[in-house]
């Protein structure tokens, strides 16, 4: 009995001291950084690694430097279009579209042609005031001139015969009574005085049908004059329609353009209706090529058309019969977004023919709730600059010193909208037979709009994977040549990008330290030195 207590007791003893023993042997193992920091007595060089397996286990090293860093909230945000993005393009007058000139999605530069158009014919001007009066200047004319004629020929016929009358109404004997009774000669006299009333009216009527005195004699031998210019002219004034108002309009004109009859009906009419302004004049007068397109314009300005909208009908080449439509010129360049017409396609003036986009610029509209409402309105009344990093990483460029420019409430729910302008940047254009761009931001993109809440100043900003754990302390690692001494640092601040450490720090300005993979490095620290992996020389400045 004694001996089977004595073989137990010896036992126990044994396997408390090989426990124990590997107690102290994994104490001694498993030394943190900071341990053998305490027991470094710079006896010992540090293992030295190579590039190549710095390389291997992605790290990457830099300098440190001091910063400021503001703690911040996080707040949805999606990208979207200015109003002046998008750019439709408009035909300016009806037609037939003759060739469309540019391709889908295609990179265009501004004033480039898009589209030509046959364009339809424009309406001339209506005589609804001036007609009674011109009419008759080419439609009776001949007939008043017949009228006259017949009274000429009248009064020739008259006079004649009273002549002949007056042979035999006297006697060339004393006393003798006449063959003819003077009765007839006094109805002759009647009948002659009549038709030269007659030929009186008539000449008056073809004045005012716009003949010269010489035109009119011309008339008594059958000479019928050819309608011209300057009759409708005379026409015109004899009935007080051709003030010196229109005279200084004619004037200005191209002189192929006054020698059409319909020129001077133009501005006849235009002065009846009041539509002869000095601002028509001295457009007409400083660009005289203007002056072509005069009888289009007349009848665009009788339907209503205002003076303003024919100007820009005519910066639009919109009066050529083949009508060429540029893209705008209120940006550098267009992508071709969406093409609404066909070849040979009848399209109304106004249509809507391409959709050209230019995103250069762009919004970052937030949609704060709750808090979020009041950290938002703060950052505007401050001007406190804003950051935003795409949803899903490299998606898109991160967005710095970005500036609230107004909040509006949405028309239909109420909640609140705050608006960020941001510039977009060409990813790449593909050059082949036809360009094509694509830009790093694009609609609906989503974001998340960072707010500073707080801001550190001369602090250390290294990222996330420059710090790991030892234990409960928190390592960073000082580069010296081709070795690393571990460093115990204070963080302040660490969130899944950033880390921020105290300037308090065994660091200094300039000092070069793991900004990458520093977990891999101390696990590589110490399996290569094992219980001496945090031996080394002290850190000098």
């Amino acid at each position: 009995m004694k001996q089977i207590l004595l073989v137990s007791i010896l036992s126990l003893i044994c396997g408390g001291l090989g426990i124990a023993g590997g107690w102290f042997a994994g104490l001694e193992k498993g030394k943190s950084f900071v341990q053998e920091k305490e027991e470094d007595h710079d006896d010992h060089e540090k293992p030295a690694i190579s590039e190549i397996a710095l390389e291997n286990m992605g790290i990457i090293v830099g300098p440190a430097k001091l910063s400021s860093f503001s703690k911040y909230r996080t707040i949805p945000a999606v990208v979207e279009e200015l109003v002046t993005t998008s750019q439709p393009v408009f035909t300016p007058v009806s037609g037939h579209i003759e060739k469309v000139l540019v391709k889908e999605y295609e990179l265009i530069k501004k004033k480039q042609v898009v589209v030509s158009l046959i364009r339809d014919a424009i309406p001339r001007i209506d005589l609804t005031l001036t007609g009674d009066i011109l009419k008759p200047a080419t439609e009776e004319l001949h007939e008043s001139f017949a009228k006259f004629r017949r009274a000429v020929k009248n009064l020739e016929i008259l006079e004649a015969e009273l002549q002949r009358i007056q042979k035999y109404s006297k006697s060339e004997i004393t006393d003798a009574y006449p063959i003819l009774p003077k009765k007839r000669i006094i109805e002759l006299n009647y009948e002659i005085t009549r038709a030269k009333q007659e030929i009186t009216i008539t000449q008056e009527e073809l004045v005012r049908h716009g003949l010269s005195e010489s035109q009119i004699e011309a008339g008594k031998l059958g000479k019928i004059p050819r309608i011209d210019a300057q009759i409708w002219n005379r026409t015109l004034k004899s009935h007080g329609l051709w003030p010196s108002t229109a005279e200084k309009l004619y004037q200005v004109l191209p002189e192929d353009i006054q020698k059409l009859h319909w020129t001077m009906a133009t501005i006849s009419e235009l002065v009846a209706a009041g539509l002869v302004k000095r601002d028509l004049y001295m457009w007409l007068k400083k660009n005289r090529a203007v002056g072509k397109h005069f009888l289009e314009i007349g009848g665009l300005l009788q339907r209503g058309n205002s003076l303003d909208k024919i100007r820009h009908m005519y910066d639009l080449n919109a009066f050529d019969s083949i009508v060429k439509i540029n893209a705008p010129d209120n940006a550098d360049s267009w992508d071709v977004e969406e093409i609404l017409i066909k070849e040979h396609q009848s399209v109304e003036e106004g249509q809507h023919l391409i959709t050209l986009k230019n995103p250069k610029h762009l919004y970052l509209v937030a949609r704060p709730e709750g808090s979020e409402r009041n950290l938002i309105l703060n950052a505007l009344q401050n001007n406190v600059k804003v950051q935003a990093s795409p949803l899903l990483e490299k998606e898109g460029p991160t967005l710095e010193d970005l500036e609230i420019e107004n909040i509006v409430s949405d028309k239909k729910t109420g909640a609140m909208r705050a608006y960020i302008q941001i510039q977009n940047e060409v990813f790449k254009i593909h050059s082949s037979v036809v360009k094509r761009r694509t830009w790093k931001l694009r609609t609906k993109q989503q974001y998340i709009l960072r707010v500073p809440t707080e801001t550190m100043e001369k602090v250390y900003v290294f990222p996330k994977d420059a710090v790991t754990e030892d234990g409960p302390s928190k390592i960073m690692f000082l580069q010296n040549g081709d070795h690393f001494r571990p460093i115990e640092v204070k963080v302040l601040y660490q969130d899944h990008e950033s880390v921020v450490i105290s300037n308090k720090a065994d660091i200094f300005p300039g000092d070069i330290v793991v900004y990458q993979g520093a977990f891999a490095l101390g696990l590589a620290l110490k399996s290569s030195s094992g219980a001496d992996a945090g031996h080394g020389h002290g850190h000098g400045h």
